[in-house]
């Protein structure tokens, strides 16, 4: 079955990606009609300062663009690993405003 185009009707997608391509290309079809974007970033596979950098700054871009995306009612759940929650707390303050903050599920 081919794959049916984006639009601002599209309903119910659920996309397996890398986060920063998806959101990419949804940026160029949608608005601001998204309300409930999950994300699972790639986590960084050392410890080293330069992987939580290189981290921090995917994670900060791909957030923005998912603020574009999101409805003013939307919710974004974003899966981080222990090491990298804070990170991900961050970037989710600088992108949504520290004041958007709902909750932290921990599992």
């Amino acid at each position: 079955m081919a794959a049916q185009p984006i639009t601002k009707d599209s309903t119910n997608l659920l996309i397996h990606s890398d986060n920063i391509k998806a959101m990419r290309t949804l940026t160029e079809h949608l608005g601001s009609v998204i309300q409930c974007l999950i994300i699972d970033p790639e986590k960084p596979k050392s410890k080293s300062r330069d992987a939580f950098d290189q981290f921090a700054q995917d994670l900060d871009e791909c957030l923005r663009l998912g603020a574009r995306l999101l409805s003013d009612t939307g919710a974004v759940f974003i899966h981080a690993d222990d090491r990298s929650l804070v990170v991900a707390k961050n970037a989710a303050e600088k992108a949504f405003q520290a004041a958007n903050f709902l909750n932290m599920v921990i599992l």
